[in-house]
């Protein structure tokens, strides 16, 4: 997820001068920068299938939902990417401060610690997060055989922020689009 963030965000910089065509639908950078960051996270999933196939776990209907958790994964990154990546070419600087906002997010996400460990009364805390859901359903679909359905108030929360989040980006993306090759 931060590998895909990471990518995302200096797309614009990177095909500048794709920016400046005027008949180049330039939201589609964004998107070329995701499928082309997607492969690396779809073989990682091969690997995990193959991890598991070799120490005999079975496998469940349940992994059908890794789909379904790597578009809420895709469409996360893409609401983050679209306004991280058109402020950017206004702010340089921002970047480093993403990548920082990044690394801590990284390291708050319960992805290597069950969040579990945090006090029943902060745990709300840690679901804030939206990428709780995504690495929470990937534990579900594996290890624990849940259906996202199972946790509709989660579920809930997770659209809503990404879906405003998609809105509060493409908003912010269409606005600042006239001044882009102003800028680059």
């Amino acid at each position: 997820m931060v590998f895909f963030l990471r990518r995302v965000k200096y797309c614009l910089l990177e095909y500048g001068y794709l920016v400046k065509k005027v008949v180049f639908d330039i939201e589609l950078l964004p998107v070329i920068k995701i499928l082309s960051t997607l492969f690396i996270h779809l073989v990682f999933i091969g690997l995990l299938f193959l991890i598991a196939f070799v120490n005999g776990e079975p496998m469940s209907v349940y992994v059908v939902q890794v789909l379904y958790y790597l578009l809420c994964a895709i469409l996360l990154v893409y609401a983050l990417g679209m306004f991280t990546s058109a402020i950017i070419l206004f702010f340089r600087d921002l970047g480093q401060i993403v990548n920082i906002v990044l690394q801590i997010g990284l390291w708050a996400t319960p992805i290597i610690w069950p969040y579990t460990i945090v006090p029943p009364q902060y745990q709300w805390i840690v679901k804030l997060n939206p990428v709780f859901y995504i690495t929470e359903g990937y534990r579900g679909s594996f290890i624990h055989h849940q259906w996202f359905f199972e946790q509709p108030l989660l579920s809930a929360y997770f659209w809503i922020v990404t879906l405003g989040m998609l809105l509060i980006g493409s908003t912010v993306f269409k606005k600042m689009r006239p001044h882009f090759a102003d800028v680059l």
